[in-house]
């Protein structure tokens, strides 16, 4: 009974988004509706995974496991590439400055808070995103999400809340392994390719790091992993018919999460200098 409940709330709330945007020109007002459905599709997933937090943390380890196995190598190596290409050209222009000494700076205020929780989370979305996505447009094709409402199952606590809790614990680890992936290749440049310490590179690198810097990288990330599950979820959900539905879907959803993802680093970024401007503060 509850599940029917849910179902028919599910479809009351689209028809009143739908509705509610009637008089809206068509190009804008299909933006408008998926925005809102998918709103509404985060809202009843966090209601449920909250107000009923048990039965689904073994699906959460092996949704983990799979993510560990497949991003783990490659957040690192996109991550820690970016930052020795960008981290050399800034070494050759800090050392013309006489500046070699904020290298350490330099690689926390562009990679740490600026790259790392945008292309980990862009790993996240290409990697498992992708698959949420392809994995549930073919249940829907196959009818199997319509079996499991016959059946009187909730499908998205079945299949959506596992895949969203473990794509947001899995985005805040993999920023904390590029974090590693960072720091690791600053400091390659600095004291291996440069003339910098590795003494110097590390101290002002604990001197100008912050706690609200920290807690920005993994709040950040943690929203990142959310908006990736709701959207690749989302458009997985309602896919139309066919295998061309589901790429397309595929493609639409990564796009989408490109967005969410900017709007979400910038967003909390300009949050965190407005409450702490410290953080620009060279030390």
């Amino acid at each position: 009974m509850r599940v029917r409940q849910v179902d028919q709330r599910e479809q009351g709330a689209r028809g009143i988004s739908r509705r509610g945007v009637g008089g809206v020109p068509e190009p804008v007002r299909s933006i408008v509706v998926q925005v809102g459905e998918i709103i509404q599709l985060a809202a009843r997933v966090l209601h449920s995974a909250l107000r009923y937090p048990r039965g689904y943390w073994r699906d959460v380890v092996d949704e983990c496991y799979v993510l560990v196995k497949k991003g783990l190598v490659p957040s690192f190596a996109t991550v820690g590439f970016f930052t020795f290409v960008v981290s050399a050209g800034a070494y050759g222009i800090l050392s013309r400055l006489g500046a070699e000494h904020l290298m350490a700076q330099f690689t926390l205020t562009i990679s740490i808070r600026e790259v790392v929780a945008f292309m980990a989370a862009m790993v996240v979305a290409g990697i498992m995103g992708t698959a949420i996505t392809a994995d549930l447009g073919s249940r829907v094709i196959r009818e199997e999400i319509s079996a499991f409402r016959v059946l009187g199952l909730d499908a998205e606590r079945l299949l959506v809340v596992p895949k969203m809790l473990a794509l947001v614990v899995m985005t805040a680890l993999l920023a904390v392994v590029s974090v590693a992936a960072v720091v690791a290749c600053g400091a390659l440049v600095g004291t291996v390719a440069g003339d910098v310490s590795f003494a110097a590179y590390w101290d002002s690198l604990l001197r100008n790091i912050t706690a609200p810097d920290l807690v920005n990288l993994a709040v950040k990330t943690a929203l990142m992993g959310f908006v990736i599950g709701v959207v690749h979820s989302y458009k997985g959900l309602n896919v139309s018919a066919g295998p061309e539905a589901v790429g397309r879907a595929v493609n639409q959803s990564v796009v989408i999460t490109f967005i969410g993802i900017f709007i979400v680093n910038l967003g909390m970024n300009a949050f965190s200098l407005a409450m702490y401007p410290d953080m620009n503060v060279l030390r």
